[in-house]
């Protein structure tokens, strides 16, 4: 509700989301808080239909944790934002895919789904100006803490 006043003028330009893997993978399996942050203009729904189909998606299943409705918004440039923020949890891991090709993950961190939804929410409202990842906990703190 905090993003949501939308009126008759705004325009729906889709989806922020935020999945995590089902994969058996036990490399995967062993980094905590393992999610995928993406921008759609489908559903959330729509867009990982075919997961397990899709590099994008580790080739694996994935639960759905949440997903914003966003408007007025250019996604690349929002989507641009949001991992340019979470640069330093990004996954740092080449994986072989069913066609046997190597393929590193890009849109895939390791961030607890809290801290990930406030980096979203900051960067809608402005207020991520005044905030920084601190990369030894992983947490958005305000650049104002010593």
């Amino acid at each position: 509700d905090k993003f949501n006043n939308v009126n008759h003028k705004d325009r729906r330009t889709g989806q922020v989301y935020f999945v995590t893997t089902l994969s058996d993978n036990p490399a995967l399996k062993a980094i905590p808080h393992l999610i995928k942050i993406g921008y759609t203009e489908r559903t959330v729904e729509e867009r990982t239909r075919d997961a397990e189909k899709d590099a994008t998606f580790l080739e694996a299943p994935v639960r759905i944790l949440g997903a914003f409705d966003c408007y007025n918004l250019n996604p690349n440039k929002f989507e641009t934002l949001v991992h340019g923020v979470l640069h330093a949890q990004r996954l740092q891991m080449k994986l072989i895919g069913k066609d046997g090709k190597t393929y590193q993950p890009k849109e895939w961190f390791s961030v607890d789904l809290q801290t990930a939804k406030e980096v979203v929410q900051r960067i809608i409202d402005g207020s991520i100006v005044n905030y920084r990842m601190n990369n030894t906990t992983g947490k958005l703190v305000s650049k104002r803490q010593n």
